[in-house]
């Protein structure tokens, strides 16, 4: 059920990556996490011969909750790439 989209952070080529994430079981000691709603921002920088990369990712297993829409949409379009120096 993924959903990509092109976008730009802070010039840089990027990408945003709606979807659902799989149950994980962490151990016999850890609660299971549920499958859950997640989206994911990659924005690539190129700087000479190299390539930085640098990836965001919010989820939950409540992905109706108001504050949750609010709040991971805020981070999302705060995220920002500075060049390295």
């Amino acid at each position: 059920d993924m959903q990509t989209k092109s976008t730009t952070v802070c010039g840089a080529t990027a990408v945003t990556s709606s979807y659902t994430a799989p149950e994980m079981k962490l151990g016999p000691n850890f609660l299971t996490i549920p499958p859950r709603k997640a989206t994911s921002l990659a924005a690539i920088y190129k700087s000479g011969d190299s390539y930085y990369v640098s990836t965001l990712t919010v989820q939950t297993v409540k992905g109706d909750n108001p504050t949750y829409i609010k709040d991971s949409e805020t981070i999302i379009k705060g995220f920002q790439m500075l060049p390295p120096h």
